[in-house]
């Protein structure tokens, strides 16, 4: 999975860079934690734990001391707990996928708002919001892209979030189907937005 550290930020704003170069789209890199909070998951998973702690001590067939039973329910329910919060595959494996990508296009289209995607003077703004936990990448082209683009062509915005290395892949993939929809003009292509990614604590 990509990480959002130093070799991110540097080698994704070069990469902003030239694909702003050679295109009028101006492309802005958001890289998040995570898109959704999931509080609800310990909760569910520390009640499955007890549930299932309950089971086995009623059921094992050997004996256990009665004074432990509650002790042992809540330290089931605790590690559980714990583990849904601080474990990515964990958490993403409860959680489930649909859900997961429910929150990233949640967080994608906040993210359009907030960094003001939608206010450049052509409309070309091109928003890759990365989100580490659930491992997915959303890219929201603004109207302007979008006009200038075959529906074919909309199929080359995907981008993976496995390595650095596909990521940047991708990325200049992207560049070029952003420079043949909308080639820059040398005269008049400024830079609208810093091309540093925005990295979210």
């Amino acid at each position: 999975m990509v990480q959002a550290d130093a070799r991110f930020a540097e080698a994704v704003t070069l990469a902003v860079a030239e694909i702003e170069r050679r295109s009028e789209a101006e492309v802005i890199v958001v890289a998040a934690p995570r898109s959704g909070a999931y509080n609800d998951i310990p909760w569910r998973v520390a009640l499955g734990a007890t549930f299932f702690m309950l089971a086995l001590l009623v059921w094992l067939p050997t004996p256990f001391d009665p004074n432990w039973f509650l002790a042992d329910c809540g330290a089931a329910a605790a590690l559980a707990a714990l583990a849904a919060d601080r474990v990515p595959i964990f958490l993403r494996a409860v959680a489930g996928t649909a859900r997961m990508s429910r929150q990233v296009k949640e967080a994608a289209e906040a993210a359009f708002t907030a960094e003001n995607v939608h206010a450049t003077r052509r409309r070309t703004g091109v928003l890759i919001y990365l989100s580490a936990l659930e491992q997915q990448v959303r890219v929201l082209p603004d109207h302007g892209v979008l006009g200038r683009l075959a529906p074919s062509r909309l199929a080359a915005l995907s981008i993976r979030a496995s390595s650095l290395e596909a990521f940047l892949a991708d990325l200049a993939a992207l560049g070029e189907v952003l420079a043949e929809a909308l080639p820059a003009e040398e005269s008049d292509n400024p830079n609208e937005a810093p091309d540093a990614p925005r990295v979210r604590e």
